[in-house]
Order: C-alpha cells, then structure tokens, then sequence
C-alpha cells in the first residue's frame, strides 16, 4: 500500500470582488471500513479571509523552490483504484463568526440526521476536525450544507485513480473549476 498526500495549491473566486471568509469541507471514503466515510473542515485555524485587493485570488504555497501547498489529508491507497474525495467551498456570512460556532452548526445537522459515528483526530493525517459518517452518498453533505448560515460556493471532485502517470511522477497537479462555476481551484496528489 502506498500513501498518498493531497494539498491545496490555490483558489480563485470567479465572482465580484467582496470580502469574503473562507473554508472547505473534505468528504472522503474510509481507507480501511467500507460504508463509512470521513468529513474534515480546513483550515483547522478558521476560514482564510481574502479582501477586495487580494483581486479574489489567494495561494497556499509560499515562494520559493521545493515549496509545498497547504497540506490536507494523507491516506493509505492501493494503486489504479479509485480515491473518492469531494472539497466543498464556504463562505461565512459573517466575518465575525468563531470557527467553533462553524463546527457545532455542521456537527449538529450531522447529528440530527443520525449518521455521526464519531469525532475523530488524525485518522487521515489531518489536524483539522474530523468525523466519521455512516455513508449515505455524498449528496448528503449538500443536504447538511443547506441549513447552515454560511453559503456554499459549490463543490469540485478530487476523485483519482493514481494510475500510470504516477509511475512516471509521484506528483500530480491538478485544477477544476467549482460545480457552480464561481471559482478555480488547484490541488496536487502525491504518493509515497
């Protein structure tokens, strides 16, 4: 089994320009317990604000050669088979929300549906928060999405198969635009 690293690279907003406050949730199959899944919130400091003269644009990676993006998950893979990971963008309607505020809002519409299993820490490699979720598909999560105060920005499928190009380069670089089309996203798999 090999691991593999998944990290941010960049975003960028395809709406006006505002101020905006923002945060991802992570769905993720369980490498190991089949129909179950894990749900992670980054960054585990808040959300990442960017103002009206960041021109809607904002990177993880710090300059310089060698340098890496900003670290979400490792998991345990096995090679030419199917890593599914979905990446929700949100946007707190209100700059002064506490980030503890945002994580009890999503756990309770968790819990009021009955599929929290448990709170978890670092079963991915990951310092944010985690849950383990009975998997109900991941329209489930856009569901939860609905009752929270923040909007959804929409989401993009991180899914890959970690197939032959990896032989050639353990990194891969990739980039989509939201499913709402109101914003790029840039992230890499690498494999160890």
């Amino acid at each position: 089994m090999d691991t593999a690293r998944l990290e941010l690279i960049s975003f960028e907003l395809l709406l006006k320009k505002e101020r905006w406050a923002i945060y991802f949730i992570l769905a993720t199959k369980h490498p190991t317990e089949k129909g179950k899944y894990i749900l992670t919130i980054v960054p585990d400091t808040g959300t990442i604000p960017l103002r009206k003269l960041a021109d809607n644009k904002f990177s993880f990676r710090p300059e310089g050669v060698g340098a890496d993006g900003f670290s979400i998950i490792e998991t345990e893979i096995e090679r030419n088979e199917t890593t599914r990971a979905h990446m929700y963008m949100m946007h707190s309607r209100s700059g002064v929300r506490k980030f503890g505020e945002i994580l009890g809002e999503i756990k309770d519409e968790i819990i009021k549906d009955g599929t929290l299993i448990s709170s978890i820490t670092n079963i991915a490699a990951s310092k944010s928060p985690q849950w383990i979720l009975i998997d109900k598909g991941f329209d489930f999560i856009q569901n939860i999405l609905k009752n929270t105060k923040d909007r959804n920005l929409g989401l993009v499928s991180l899914d890959d198969d970690f197939g032959k190009e990896f032989d050639k380069n353990l990194y891969q670089e990739r980039s989509n635009t939201l499913s709402t089309g109101n914003a790029k996203i840039t992230w890499s798999w690498s494999i160890r």
